[in-house]
């Protein structure tokens, strides 16, 4: 219960920023960037240093960072699966024979034959997802923010205004 109060917390904070639609789309998304590539503990410091140099909202960049630390196994296992995927639309691009037991032999966990092959298509996928998921994530968060952040805080004032107790 204390885990989902700090979420809420940081997302109060989140939509009260007094920054531009722009500046908070850009931090969030700039600021989550590191987190597809491991940055070994420095992703925060690099996500505030990028948010920085491109004119995004700070506090936001460091939120979308500390989020993307926690997700961090699941953005791993996605670098991965994207880069096998585009592994594998290569090889039909370019008609390159696969061989039919390594078809019939896909399970969720296949023998590793070469640890080049598990590194490349990790970094293919890591520059693969940061690039989509950078432009598909600015899109999405600069639309809620645009369209559902005057909503969101006017109920947080209204709710902030029952609690309080009258005056008198």
């Amino acid at each position: 219960m204390k885990f989902a109060r700090k979420i809420k917390f940081y997302l109060i904070r989140l939509f009260r920023l007094k920054s531009g639609v722009r500046q908070i789309s850009l931090g969030f998304i700039v600021g989550f960037f590191p987190c597809w590539f491991p940055t070994f503990g420095v992703g925060p410091a690099l996500s505030v240093l990028l948010t920085k140099l491109t004119g995004g909202n700070v506090p936001s960049a460091v939120i979308a960072a500390s989020f993307g630390s926690f997700m961090w196994p699941i953005l791993f296992l996605m670098n991965y699966k994207a880069g096998e995927i585009l592994d594998a639309l290569r090889n039909v691009l370019y008609g390159k024979q696969v061989p039919l037991e390594q078809i019939a032999a896909a399970q969720p966990v296949k023998q590793v034959t070469s640890l080049a092959d598990v590194g490349m298509h990790f970094v293919v996928g890591s520059v693969f997802n940061s690039i989509f998921f950078s432009v598909i994530g600015y899109f999405v968060i600069y639309f809620i923010f645009r369209r559902y952040r005057q909503p969101i805080l006017e109920r947080l004032r209204k709710k902030g205004e029952r609690r309080q107790p009258a005056q008198g």
